[in-house]
């Protein structure tokens, strides 16, 4: 059948728009499969064939579903377009996994989400019987051959392309069960022109049964799948016609106040290479990648106007690596994955590894903290630069230190202004984040390795156990050269350009051509720091917003930020983001304000199931943090561009960890990725100004409480804690590196072992032999589970009788020393936070059950209250502390129903230790 033949019959199947769309024919089914291109076609053939001859799936679906597959393209148009029933809908939807699909047939043209076969393949949520092959689970490359095939069968019709709305552009996007789309109705495309990659250890690993980039190493990594270890998560980008639509149109992730002033770009059709509508090009992709955070930092002034400055005698080069890193490549080439590397100056940052009309931006897999170092006249030079001494203190907000960390303030003025707007008038109560004090370099810096003014080479560590007598003394004194590090965090561009036509181009699609023939707009690529939490992210915790002290759950897609304007397009001097369009550009310049929107087309259906029940790791803009203060996954600059805000990734801390560690002890500021570590520092942190709005309005300082409760085993569990007393092997670093606190009773006085922040260092952490970071620690933790436990702790803070203004967990005096997963409270709970001699010499008296008649999993909270009086541990050879407290409280936890706030508490109180179990426990 010829193309127009076809668009004229089926014009209900596919459009470019909502306003292209006709209510489907009932004669669908007795019409055949479009002409999409041999190439295309082939492809699809051989996922039939796949599917019918070496996988479960055929029998699968139709003893599940009684769908039926067809073993080829031959003939299958009645199968793969036929409208189900509503009685067959109702059956596909009562099949588990099944529950949140929003199409009618095996195959909607255009829309992949609306395809059963697609949704089948591509959703986490529908799994084969249990001890199926991972093998039997579609690749990336055969889900790619067919969403490629479901996008080109919908005809195009040109008349409908109003060149001023339309665009051709690079989108990141995914495919999403109902719980995590815009509309939160079913299963859909995900879009969006941002795209968040992720460093690690090991090259990316695509898990085949929960359809996700995983940042667990994948079992067949020879020695690589230990503790430490982790896989790059890459984002995958494509080329979609995109209509321009205003807020109305649009269904998007993290609204902000302001949407209704702006443009969106929203994807209707991909461009894929061998649509005969491309008249035989290819799609070519291309990246421009800068990590520039070394030479910015040199840039910048500290408090009191000095600048940071390099030693003379060293004739750096301040331009090349590693201050100054580029790399640009692209998938031009006679192999898939040869790539031209002639553009940049470090090829060690991202690569492009294509699909087959799409593309992955992957990072550069490798450790995730090196020496930063240069090769001069022949001798390798550590970088180092002078460490200033010690300015001012303003709750140290306004110092140049921040615990045992270099701040590089560049205004004070602007920082104390944001210090009181954020921290103090809207704490707990921000929407959208303000802009105040914007990041033009590092704000913190490692300074913990001291770098020999002799030779400039030998380094000598500043913390406990490094033989200088007042280390701490020496970091807060300054005047010193300290040692750079370099990670891979960056941000770039990733761009698509056409071969040349090989026939000449339809003069049916004149307008489809037109826009071929302008320029392509790019997406905004950010390279981040790893997602300990890769399964959760600030949206799912939103409920919760308000257990923060600092921060929030706000995620990049809620912005209105441009990117980076200085990214380029790649091998050429045009910037890929500029301020201001070019004379004569169609789209609305707005639409550079909406560059990390999270877009989806329209719901179809009346909302289906939206629980969020399955394991993930995304790689759009609504997994990231969107809290600046510095910033996890990206922050935002003003420099050199008119004072106009946009993103860029030179802000965040040198290196990476540096940030990791304020940002997590800050009660997990950033949910979006940071674990909560603040029980791990507690007494150690400073107080947070705040400012809480009552009939007695008063302004008064807190430190941050556990906002996400971790389990001690996540935490860290140290050598000569409780529970490593009762079972050894126990005793292991947490995710960062550090172990958690615990109680002790020393000569009748409860106290509590803690870790302190001005002692502990992510970087050495992540570095070098001493490498205690533990990636597996977090990996796991599903959203369920997390939420859950914030629903416990909130109402722990509900009852118990210590002071918190409006019993709000952000306020809480107490200090949540151990939390312990109990499976199944008819069995009771270990105990392992608890000291055997706190009452008599054994535990029964807190770990059997006094929640009556209830069973299965809960949780044991213990609860430190009025934390004071801290010492040294063990001297100070140890980063770990001892802080006396008043009393203590024991709560039993189980949930009742599956809302996450629906916890029966048991709570008792112990002041003094040694004495009889309490007589009374207090159930709510």
């Amino acid at each position: 059948m010829l193309r127009r033949e076809f668009i004229a019959t089926v014009a209900a199947l596919g459009a470019v728009s909502a306003c292209a769309v006709t209510p489907p024919r009932p004669d669908l089914e007795r019409l055949a499969l479009p002409d999409v291109g041999p190439a295309l076609a082939a492809q699809m053939d051989a996922l039939l064939v796949w599917l019918d001859s070496a996988t479960p799936w055929r029998s699968f679906l139709s003893t599940s579903l009684n769908v039926l597959i067809p073993a080829r393209l031959d003939d299958a148009a009645a199968s793969l377009l036929r409208t189900c029933s509503g009685k067959e809908l109702a059956k596909i939807r009562s099949v588990a996994g099944f529950e949140d699909f929003g199409g009618k047939r095996l195959i909607e043209p255009g829309k992949p989400a609306l395809s059963l076969l697609y949704f089948a393949l591509a959703s986490p949520r529908v799994r084969l019987p249990s001890g199926t092959p991972k093998e039997h689970y579609a690749s990336l490359a055969q889900l790619e051959d067919l969403e490629n095939y479901i996008f080109v069968a919908a005809p195009l019709d040109d008349s409908l392309l109003d060149l001023d709305k339309y665009a051709i552009a690079v989108f990141a996007y995914e495919f999403r069960p109902g719980a995590k789309t815009p509309h939160r109705h079913h299963a859909d495309m995900v879009y969006s022109r941002t795209g968040v990659s992720r460093v690690g250890t090991t090259r990316h690993h695509w898990d085949r049964p929960h359809r996700r980039f995983s940042n667990i190493p994948a079992p067949e990594e020879p020695g690589l799948s230990g503790t430490q270890n982790a896989s790059v998560t890459p984002a995958r980008f494509a080329l979609f016609l995109a209509q321009v639509v205003d807020q109305d149109k649009a269904y998007f992730i993290g609204e902000h106040l302001r949407d209704w002033r702006y443009q969106f770009l929203l994807p209707v059709r991909k461009i894929v290479t061998g649509d005969p509508l491309l008249q035989g090009r290819q799609v070519i992709f291309k990246q421009y990648h800068r990590d520039e955070k070394l030479a910015r930092l040199l840039s910048m002034r500290v408090i009191g106007d000095e600048p940071l400055v390099l030693p003379a005698s060293v004739a750096f080069q301040e331009t090349q690596p590693p201050f100054l890193r580029v790399t640009c490549s692209t998938t031009a080439s006679t192999s898939p994955l040869q790539r031209d590397n002639t553009f940049g100056t470090d090829q060690q940052l991202v690569s492009l590894l294509p699909l087959a009309s799409s593309v992955l931006l992957e990072p550069f897999p490798g450790p995730m903290v090196r020496e930063a170092a240069q090769r001069i006249n022949g001798k390798r030079e550590r970088l180092r630069f002078r460490v200033p001494a010690f300015y001012g203190e303003f709750n140290n907000k306004i110092s140049n230190r921040r615990y045992t960390t270099l701040k590089v303030i560049e205004n004070p003025v602007r920082e104390a202004l944001g210090f009181g707007v954020d921290d103090i008038v809207f704490s707990g109560i921000r929407t959208n984040t303000s802009f105040v004090a914007p990041r033009n370099g590092p704000t913190f810096v490692n300074i913990r390795y001291q770098v020999s003014e002799s030779d400039g080479e030998s380094v000598t560590y500043l913390g406990p156990g490094c033989g200088v007598a007042d280390w701490e003394g020496k970091i807060k004194t300054g005047e010193y050269w300290a040692a750079l590090f370099q990670d891979n965090l960056c941000d770039g561009c990733v761009s698509a350009d056409l071969s040349p036509a090989q026939c000449v181009p339809n003069a049916a699609a004149l307008n489809f051509e037109q826009l071929l023939a302008r320029p392509f707009l790019p997406a905004f690529s950010l390279v981040s720091a790893p997602d300990f939490l890769q399964s959760v992210d600030g949206i799912d915790l939103h409920k919760y917003d308000d257990h923060f002290l600092e921060g929030g759950t706000e995620t990049v897609s809620g912005a209105r930020v441009r990117a980076n304007p200085h990214l380029l397009l790649p091998g050429t001097m045009r910037r890929a983001f500029p301020l201001r369009f070019p004379k004569g550009e169609t789209i609305r310049p707005d639409t550079a304000l909406t560059v990390t929107a999270v877009v989806s087309a329209a719901a179809v259906a009346a909302k289906l199931h939206v629980l969020r029940d399955y394991e993930s790791s995304n790689s759009l803009p609504d997994t990231a943090s969107n809290v600046f203060a510095p910033g996890w996954d990206i922050t935002y600059s003003n420099t050199g561009t008119n004072k106009q805000f946009y993103f860029a990734s030179f802000g965040l801390g040198s290196p990476f960890p540096e940030d990791m560690k304020l940002c997590a002890a800050a009660n997990g500021m950033w949910p979006a990725s940071s674990p909560d570590a603040a029980r791990t520092f507690s007494p150690s942190l400073e107080g947070v100004y705040t400012l809480v709005l009552s009939a007695t309005t008063k302004t008064f300082t807190r430190r941050p409480p556990t906002a996400v409760p971790l389990l001690d085993s996540e935490l860290g569990i140290h050598s000569t804690s409780p529970a490593a007393q009762d079972q050894p092997s126990l005793a292991s670093t947490g995710w960062d590196g550090e172990c958690g606190p615990f109680l002790i009773v020393d000569n009748g006085v409860l106290e509590v072992n803690f870790t302190d922040i001005g002692r502990a260092d992510y970087v050495r952490n992540f570095f070098s032999e001493h490498n205690t970071m533990r990636m597996d620690a977090l990996q796991n933790i599903q959203a369920e589970e997390l939420i859950g436990r914030m629903g416990a702790l909130r109402t722990c803070i509900r009852y118990l009788p210590s002071y918190s203004p409006f019993k709000q967990v952000r306020l809480s005096e107490l200090w949540l020393v151990s939390a312990e997963l109990v499976p199944d409270w008819n069995l009771g709970a270990l105990g392992h936070g608890i000291p055997k001699q706190m009452v008599g010499n054994d535990k029964l008296w807190a770990t059997t059950s006094r929640l009556g008649p209830v069973s299965g999993r809960g949780l044991l909270f213990v609860f430190a209250e009025g934390a004071s009086a801290c010492r040294d541990a063990a001297g100070k050879a140890s980063t770990r502390r001892i802080a006396s407290c008043k009393r203590v409280f024991v709560c039993q936890l189980a949930q009742t129903s599956a809302n996450p706030d629906d916890w029966k508490l048991a709570w008792t109180a112990i002041q003094t230790p040694g004495g009889l179990a309490p007589s009374s426990w207090h159930v709510h």
